[in-house]
């Protein structure tokens, strides 16, 4: 005997709830159930149906031979929904819905997304966002994200660096990555990291390859002055007790490089300041002086949000990557430097404990 997942309901017409009927084709025998059990249902059912789909009536089907109300993004004109003949496989299902209440609405929307899904597959994750969508007014929406998977990986810090920005290297030229950890610069000739094994500031594994690998503290670099001809520090400096001493070591043994840290914002923003002991310091670029400002101990802590973190690692497109991407300059500092980088380390009092040059 068939058993229906359904359970709310007391009736069921030959063991079966209006889901299995209209998989069934019994398109009237599930209307014919749920008329003659409108009304039963008990008030928990009722409840999760508002609390789902609030007061307003079910139309989201609607949208199959119409235009929607939102705007294509950054077009101001509204998007075009699906308008094919496989429209019809769900029209039964349109005609069923306004007479549905609690679980049973629950589980025949199920049912129609399953045949939307099988009719457009490709259009899947765009039908579940306009279910979604519907209970919401349009400057509500953007709060379901786009549930479309990326066509290409997160841009991660060292993505951006790879293959975003431009860089000054020529065919020859000696580079020497500082502190390369799990992600080495691709134009490195050289790694440089203090740590081989494990470490709190790195979660991953140090990436060993054909590259020659030297053990250092940056502040001791085995060098001589000026053998390098650009050297490359990528969130380093703010774990350091001595910035300052970094920078003129890096100075020392290179005639141009790059330095690039977080700022207060992204440092917040992806809930950093909740990880013991990892962030001393916070940056910002004032001219053409780079900034060392010291975590005062109230503000290392966990703020209770680890969504946006999340959001950006994720595997979907969403509105979070795509503002990180756009203002990459604004959540990291970045120092493009030739022969010198001018810096201010202050304190957690504000007092200034080290510059130079």
């Amino acid at each position: 005997m068939h058993v229906c997942p359904l359970r709310t309901r007391p009736a069921r017409i030959g063991g079966c709830g209006p889901s299995t009927l209209i998989r069934s084709g019994k398109l009237q025998a599930a209307i014919a159930f749920v008329e003659s059990t409108k009304g039963s249902l008990p008030k928990a059912a009722e409840h999760t149906k508002t609390g789902l789909m609030g007061s307003r009536p079910l139309k989201w089907l609607t949208f199959m031979n119409r235009r929607d109300e939102e705007p294509a993004h950054g077009t101001g004109r509204p998007r075009r929904r699906y308008e094919g003949p496989d429209s019809k496989r769900i029209a039964p299902i349109v005609e069923l819905l306004p007479k549905l209440d609690g679980s049973a609405l629950i589980e025949v929307v199920q049912v129609a997304l399953d045949e939307l899904a099988a009719s457009v597959p490709h259009m899947a994750h765009e039908i579940a966002r306009d279910v979604l969508l519907k209970p919401l007014e349009l400057d509500e929406r953007f709060l379901i994200p786009k549930l479309a998977e990326r066509t290409s990986p997160v841009m991660t810090n060292w993505r951006y660096q790879n293959e975003v920005l431009q860089w000054n290297i020529e065919a020859g030229d000696s580079v020497l990555d500082v502190g390369s950890g799990a992600y080495p610069f691709s134009k490195a000739t050289h790694l440089v990291d203090r740590y081989l094994g494990a470490t709190t500031h790195r979660t991953e594994e140090l990436v060993r390859d054909a590259r020659p690998l030297v053990a250092a503290d940056i502040v001791a670099l085995p060098f001589r002055d000026k053998s390098w001809d650009f050297v490359f520090c990528s969130h380093v400096l703010e774990h350091l007790d001595r910035p300052g001493d970094a920078i003129r070591e890096l100075v020392r043994v290179a005639r141009r490089g790059y330095i690039e840290t977080p700022t207060r914002t992204s440092d917040l923003l992806f809930n950093i300041t909740r990880l013991h002991d990892h962030h001393r310091w916070h940056t910002l670029r004032q001219g053409d002086t780079l900034v060392f400002v010291e975590w005062q101990k109230q503000e290392q802590r966990d703020v209770q949000m680890l969504e946006l973190f999340k959001l950006f690692h994720s595997r979907f497109d969403n509105f979070f990557h795509d503002f990180v991407l756009r203002n990459y300059d604004l959540l990291f500092t970045q120092v493009h430097w030739n022969q010198t980088v001018k810096f201010v380390v202050l304190d957690a009092t504000a007092k200034i404990v080290d510059a130079g040059p």
